[in-house]
C-alpha cells in the first residue's frame, strides 16, 4: 500500500484480502514465511498467525478450553530459553505453535500436504469454513 491511507482504508485494504482468501489457502508458512515463493495473504503475519490459531487449534468450546489448560501460568512454566518471548504473546504463537506445526507440515510430510490438509479438513474445519 502506497501514501499516507487512514486507519479505515487499511482496515478495509486487509479485510478484502481475506474475504478474496480460500478455504482450503494456506494462511502462514510459519518460519518460511517471509522467504516462500507461494502465494501469500497480504496482511501483517502477526494477524495470519491469530487466524491460523483460530483454524486449527480452536474450532469448538472444548478446543478452547483445552488450549487455555495448555497455556495457563500454573501448567507451563517458561523455560529460561524463552524469556525473550513471553507466553501469549503473537511472537509466541509464531515460535513455538505455528511454526512447529509448520515445520511438519511442509519438511516432513511434503508430498503428502493434500492428505495432510485433507485429514485436517475433515476432522478440525468447521463445514462452514468451505466447500
Amino acid at each position: 500500500m502506497s501514501g499516507t491511507k487512514t486507519e479505515d482504508e487499511i482496515i478495509k485494504h486487509f479485510e478484502t484480502e481475506l474475504l478474496a482468501t480460500t478455504p482450503g489457502q494456506c494462511l502462514h508458512y510459519g518460519i518460511k514465511h517471509k522467504s516462500t515463493k507461494s502465494k501469500k495473504i497480504k496482511v501483517p503475519s502477526q494477524l495470519l498467525t491469530f487466524l491460523w490459531v483460530l483454524r486449527y487449534c480452536i474450532h469448538n468450546k472444548e478446543s478452547l478450553d483445552n488450549m487455555r489448560k495448555f497455556l495457563a501460568p500454573d501448567t507451563f512454566k517458561t523455560p529460561e530459553s524463552m524469556r525473550e518471548n513471553p507466553i501469549l504473546t503473537v511472537i509466541f504463537f509464531q515460535k513455538y505453535i505455528l511454526s512447529s506445526v509448520e515445520i511438519i507440515v511442509h519438511d516432513v510430510i511434503g508430498d503428502k500436504k493434500i492428505f495432510l490438509s485433507q485429514q485436517l479438513r475433515k476432522h478440525y474445519i468447521s463445514p462452514n469454513d468451505g466447500p
